[in-house]
């Protein structure tokens, strides 16, 4: 069940199956509960590996699946794994 209250004002979501990964963008100044962004994904592709998630134009957070667990990491050009 996808709840709003755990990822709020949404504007766009977008996966790659072929890199299991997704993208959530929503508006400037909001952000997204770890818990519902990955069920979100997880609906899409149970599989998915690394969420990105955009606060308007501004990188947020970055969701990675590592040994089967997930970590958040910051997001942006420095990030790690960019």
């Amino acid at each position: 069940m996808f709840h709003k209250e755990l990822v709020t004002d949404a504007r766009r979501v977008a996966y790659d199956f072929d890199q299991q990964r997704g993208w959530l963008l929503q508006a400037s100044g909001t952000c997204c509960d770890m818990t519902g962004c990955i069920a979100l994904f997880k609906r899409i592709d149970p599989n998915v590996k690394i969420i990105e998630t955009f606060s308007g134009r501004r990188a947020d957070v970055r969701y990675v699946k590592q040994d089967g667990k997930w970590r958040a990491q910051p997001g942006g050009p420095n990030a790690a794994g960019r």
